[in-house]
């Protein structure tokens, strides 16, 4: 991540340095002053299909009860 961003990684040190790189990287992602890259892709039908177990079940229960309030 930080070779796409202009700020060099900290130097953490301590017992506890990988959960601070985590939390930096989070707060880096969070930040909406810095740009990262998107991907996409441009034709769907190249992805592997997604199966039940890799299912967002919050989203498929917004969508039902988004068609029940339609309906």
């Amino acid at each position: 991540m930080y070779n796409y961003v202009d700020q060099r990684p900290p130097a953490f040190k301590g017992s506890d340095k990988d959960h601070k790189t985590a939390a930096d990287m989070l707060k880096m992602t969070l930040n909406s002053n810095v740009s990262l890259p998107t991907f996409v892709a441009i034709d769907i039908s190249r992805l592997p299909p997604v199966g039940i177990d890799q299912l967002d079940v919050s989203a498929l229960t917004q969508e039902l009860s988004s068609l029940r309030f339609e309906v």
